[in-house]
């Protein structure tokens, strides 16, 4: 049977095809890019029969390239599905990392509304200036690791090659993907919120530590004067011990020491007003801090009353029994 030339040959059809084909798959083993031209240029003959003209030699050599790029192709299919697996556990580490931040972000914030307002003593308000500060590096941090992972990401999910990825796997990491967006959305925008209310009540604790540094000082060196003249009472003798003769000269040191003390006087008032002062400010005083003021005034006052009630029982002990008075001058 003969059919109109084809190529400009005039063989009969298996004969021009042959050797036509014959060339063709020569060309094929040493240029794998002429595959796709001799498929798609005779789709009527089968590999086996693009194969008949082949050397045993180039056969096995053709074998071996087809072995290798089977392998190469199962070998990037298990690496494309290990990697995703591998990104899913790291971006599943994330997620938790950013839930686990996002209720301690609103524990922190509820607490920091019921320290409202702000007070107490020294080391608490030390320790309420470093309230929100232990984890803002891991905060910022964190968002930071949401933001790479999500910057170059399609909302699908993971950018991996998902044409040789099982359904289930892609769907995971799909998921992944849009929780982590979600989840980094309100972390940052609670992190952003709490950081404006800490703002506010940071400025307020500065102001509050400032002034009860202040009052914790003032009360220290008053409490330190206060001792040391405490001290000094208690080497007093009681009035009834004392020789007539030595009245006057205990008169003279208990108005002197009543000198002494006055200028206490000054200090008391101004931790009293240092105190009066945190009230405005919304600032509390602590309960210890609170104690320690009341028993500053009242050893002050305690002090105070002692030495007048010294000093009127040896004026009147010195006026009865001293050289001036009736019984001195009757015993004479």
């Amino acid at each position: 049977l003969q059919l109109p030339l084809l190529f400009g040959c005039g063989m009969s059809l298996p004969a021009c095809h042959i050797q036509q084909m014959f060339v063709l798959s020569s060309f094929k083993i040493t240029q794998p890019g002429w595959r796709a031209s001799v498929n798609i240029g005779f789709p009527q003959y089968s590999q086996q029969k693009l194969d008949f003209g082949l050397t045993n030699s180039e056969r096995e050599s053709k074998n071996s390239i087809k072995e290798k790029t089977v392998s190469q192709l199962n070998h990037v299919m298990f690496d494309g599905r290990a990697h995703l697996e591998a990104s899913a556990e790291r971006w599943s580490r994330l997620l938790g990392l950013l839930e686990e931040l996002w209720r301690w972000i609103c524990t922190k914030d509820e607490e920091l509304a019921k320290q409202m307002p702000v007070g107490g003593d020294v080391p608490t308000l030390l320790q309420q200036q470093n309230h929100c500060m232990e984890r803002e590096h891991l905060v910022i941090s964190t968002l930071d690791q949401a933001r790479m992972f999500l910057a170059d990401q399609p909302i699908e999910g993971p950018g991996e090659p998902r044409k040789n990825l099982q359904p289930k796997t892609e769907e995971k990491a799909r998921g992944l993907a849009r929780a982590i967006r979600k989840q980094t959305g309100e972390v940052r925008e609670r992190w952003e919120r709490l950081k404006g209310h800490v703002g506010g009540w940071q400025a307020q604790v500065e102001q509050a530590l400032e002034r009860l540094q202040d009052l914790q000082s003032s009360m220290d060196q008053l409490d330190l004067h206060l001792t040391r003249a405490e001290e000094t009472k208690a080497t007093w003798q009681p009035v009834g011990d004392l020789l007539i003769d030595s009245l006057q000269d205990h008169i003279d040191k208990t108005s002197a020491f009543r000198e002494e003390i006055t200028p206490l006087r000054q200090d008391v008032r101004v931790v009293n007003e240092l105190a009066a002062e945190l009230t405005p400010l919304d600032i509390q005083l602590s309960s210890t801090a609170s104690r320690q003021l009341d028993q500053l005034n009242m050893r002050w006052k305690s002090l105070q009353v002692a030495v007048e009630d010294r000093l009127k029982l040896l004026q009147e002990a010195h006026r009865d029994f001293g050289p001036s008075s009736q019984h001195f001058l009757s015993s004479e």
